[in-house]
């Protein structure tokens, strides 16, 4: 990570002159991931696999992209995305004691990352109006919360309750935006493969949450 960190800054400052487009751009989609939960506790042995279940919501961004006469492209950004799902109903046996009682439990997870992002790219032209635009994005001191929610029924009583955790920590994207130009404008979309990560852990269980990819239509204009 602190060779990625260093090769941004080196690119940074190598790509500080003859700037060729500048351009502010809106990205707005959805995003996806996923919460796994497990246990070593063997009175709760039952629900495990149970509990995971997928994970969707929204993406935003605001990107500043310089490309340089070299087709080198690097850029500075915030980004924020939330995502979020609840498992299906479980059902098992919660033994104590060698006593066993008929249990039901829903697991609820919302995932949010935010921060400031820098990213470093190459721009691929595409004929006068397209460019592909791969990039490698690093989110730096981002911010990652996780808030969980549980329905338990066990033996005919039923409770709730809801825990919230930060972190900071970097996130990883590889962004494939496709842009189509019209005069100063830019209108794009773009596929996103992420590399965010929240663990979760109390005696006996862990619950590890993810960000995996977001799908985003950007607006945008040049300078």
């Amino acid at each position: 990570m602190k060779r990625l960190i260093l090769l941004i800054f080196i690119s940074f400052s190598a790509l500080s002159a003859q700037a060729e487009e500048q351009t502010v751009s809106v990205e707005l989609g959805s995003a996806s991931g996923k919460t796994t939960w497990t246990t070593t506790d063997s009175s709760l042995s039952d629900f495990n696999g149970q509990l995971d279940h997928d994970l969707t919501g929204s993406a935003f961004n605001i990107v500043y992209t310089k490309v340089k006469d070299n087709n080198l492209i690097w850029g500075l950004g915030y980004h924020s995305y939330k995502i979020e799902g609840t498992s299906p109903v479980a059902s098992g046996d919660y033994i104590v004691s060698g006593t066993t009682y008929p249990t039901t439990i829903k697991y609820g997870t919302t995932l949010t990352i935010s921060g400031l992002f820098a990213m470093v790219g190459y721009n691929l032209g595409i004929g006068d109006s397209f460019q592909f635009l791969p990039q490698v994005r690093l989110g730096l001191g981002n911010t990652a919360k996780l808030d969980t929610s549980v329905d338990i029924t066990l033996a005919g009583n039923s409770s709730s309750g809801t825990d919230s955790e930060s972190v900071s920590g970097n996130t990883l994207i590889i962004a494939l935006p496709f842009v189509y130009k019209m005069d100063d404008w830019r209108f794009g979309l773009q596929l996103q493969s992420i590399g965010a990560e929240f663990t979760l852990e109390y005696p006996g269980e862990k619950t590890v949450s993810t960000l995996d990819s977001a799908f985003l239509l950007s607006a945008g204009k040049s300078f």
